[in-house]
């Protein structure tokens, strides 16, 4: 076997004077030795360059080129002119390892290595190296809600947490309530609002493109205020409960505790807005605090269908006063068995039934279309002994034909509503809820109930969410949520107070406001109903908070 080096095979390769043993000897030397492959390249990309020129240059002066073996001899240095034509030369292409060649497949190999690599790296940055964006707060309940997320569309569910750049775009017939991150502050976004989470370096930072958002906002650290953005105008906010409201040509700020910096944006003036006031910045409106007028902004309007406020003083007679559709009025059926009060104020002192003369379509119908309910009643209970449950509210046909009911029994509120459930062998589902007991006492309270179309289940006293739980027909125990559709609501029920149809579950006890609403209300807006009052526009004289213990 041949003794020399690689130089030397090199050498004699290109002089053409390599022997068959000498090149095998030299494959092996570029196969093992990458130093000695990157001489060969280069030594061969140079001997084509000068094989070219020579000709090149020999050819214009008419001489003919000398050639060697594999080398060039120049007969004088001249600068390099070499023609694009030239260059086609398949001569110019990288020359191939003496006895190798490079398939397709391993080029392809190749490409598919260096993709993965950069995709590999781009997974490194983006989940190693680049930190996620921060968290600012958890999706409490949703419906027709979608959050957007750099390239990605998620329907908003509970326990979904909300980052900096997360866009929230309430449905038409939608509601989100968010809570945030580390304090018991809410902000309730309703139908058709666009919000989004600008940042949290200096502070809680949203702006409001459209719609209404209520916000309870515990007080903030110092020299970090939630900020919210409109296109007219800015936020701030330490710590109160407000209404913001954006629209195309208008901002307004309700404000019904503490208070909220709002400057206009076009001219950043400034106006501080205190509880009771509210404030509107645009064009052609002048920033200033006004008060509120008796009733305006105070309760929840968005998704009423039946209202009673037991106004009238007098008369068998309590209206409607809802606005939503046709007035569905309750009639007394023995007016002696009741008594008005002063200054508004239904007391029923004696069984007796009050209810409409008409189907309940109007609420029947507008919650089966949104699969959403809530109950509200301020009712003030004559004792802690009524069972049955005693109805307070209901619409229904009889003690075993009901859509929903609200209901005593003893120390505890009751809750029951009828779903449509393919496990049962009837096809619908009673799903029954009473609250922790002595959450019930004989003092004037405020009592809601709400199911959200999934089927989460809240209860809430005096606006502070208590425990509660449940059963249902089928047996299963503990129950806190109840899925499925109201199709199995009747729209010939009659909505009902204080007793049921048939005279046997008489309730006993002040009624002061009674209302239903086609959606399941925030504790944002519950809190806002609670804070109107009994009367609807005042909270000053209300009872003291009770906090209910667990079962």
């Amino acid at each position: 076997m041949p003794d020399e080096g690689p130089d030397e095979l090199m050498g004699k390769y290109f002089e053409g004077v390599c022997s068959k043993a000498e090149k095998e000897v030299l494959v092996a030397f570029l196969t093992e030795e990458p130093a000695s492959r990157r001489r060969f390249i280069r030594e061969s990309y140079l001997r084509t360059e000068m094989r070219q020129w020579a000709k090149v240059q020999l050819a214009g002066a008419g001489q003919p080129a000398v050639e060697r073996g594999a080398g060039v001899v120049r007969p004088e240095r001249r600068r390099r002119q070499i023609r694009v034509a030239d260059r086609r030369d398949p001569r110019w292409s990288r020359p191939a390892l003496p006895g190798r060649r490079v398939g397709f497949g391993t080029r392809l190999l190749r490409v598919a290595a260096c993709l993965a690599l950069l995709a590999g790296g781009y997974l490194f940055y983006r989940h190693v190296i680049r930190p996620a964006d921060p968290v600012v707060g958890r999706v409490r309940t949703a419906a027709e809600s979608v959050v957007t997320r750099a390239e990605l569309r998620i329907i908003a569910e509970p326990d979904l947490d909300l980052r900096v750049g997360d866009r929230i775009a309430v449905g038409e017939r939608g509601r989100l309530e968010l809570g945030l991150l580390g304090e018991p502050s809410t902000i309730a976004a309703h139908a058709g609002t666009e919000l989004g989470v600008l940042g949290v370096e200096r502070g809680k930072h949203f702006r409001l493109d459209a719609g209404t958002i209520d916000a309870d906002i515990a007080p903030q650290p110092a020299g970090m205020p939630l900020v919210v953005d409109t296109p007219q105008a800015k936020a701030l906010v330490v710590g109160t409960r407000f209404t913001l409201r954006a629209e195309p040509q208008r901002t307004r700020l309700e404000v019904q505790q503490g208070h909220v910096q709002l400057t206009r944006l076009s001219d950043q003036a400034t106006v501080a807005v205190r509880a009771g006031q509210y404030a509107e910045a645009g064009p052609g409106l002048q920033l200033a605090a006004r008060p509120l007028a008796p009733g305006q902004g105070a309760r929840v309007a968005q998704g009423l269908v039946a209202l009673y406020t037991f106004r009238e003083s007098q008369g068998p007679m309590v209206p409607d006063e809802s606005g939503h559709g046709r007035p569905l009025s309750l009639y007394i059926e023995d007016p002696q068995a009741v008594r008005w009060l002063p200054g508004g104020g239904l007391a029923v002192e004696r069984p007796v039934l009050i209810a409409s003369r008409e189907p309940a379509r109007k609420v029947t119908q507008a919650c089966m279309a949104s699969n959403e309910l809530t109950v509200e009643a301020w009712v003030r209970p004559a004792n802690v002994v009524q069972e049955g449950p005693a109805r307070i509210l209901s619409v229904s046909a009889g003690i075993k034909a009901m859509d929903f009911g609200l209901g005593q029994e003893r120390d505890y509120w009751t809750f029951r509503v009828n779903v449509a459930s393919a496990q049962s062998p009837t096809g619908f589902v009673w799903g029954e809820f009473h609250s922790a007991p002595r959450t019930l006492a004989t003092r004037l309270t405020h009592v809601v109930w709400t199911r959200a179309a999934r089927g989460q289940l809240a209860c809430y006293v005096d606006a502070r969410p208590v425990f509660f739980d449940g059963s249902t027909q089928t047996g299963a125990p503990r129950v806190q949520e109840l899925p499925g559709p109201f199709t199995p609501w009747q729209p010939q029920f009659r909505l009902a107070l204080a007793n049921e149809f048939g005279d046997d579950r008489a309730w006993l006890g002040e009624y002061h406001l009674a209302a239903v609403y086609s959606r399941a209300l925030s504790a944002a807006e519950v809190r806002k109903n609670f804070e109107a009052g009994a009367s609807g526009n005042s909270s000053a004289g209300q009872p003291p908070l009770v906090r209910a213990r667990q079962q």
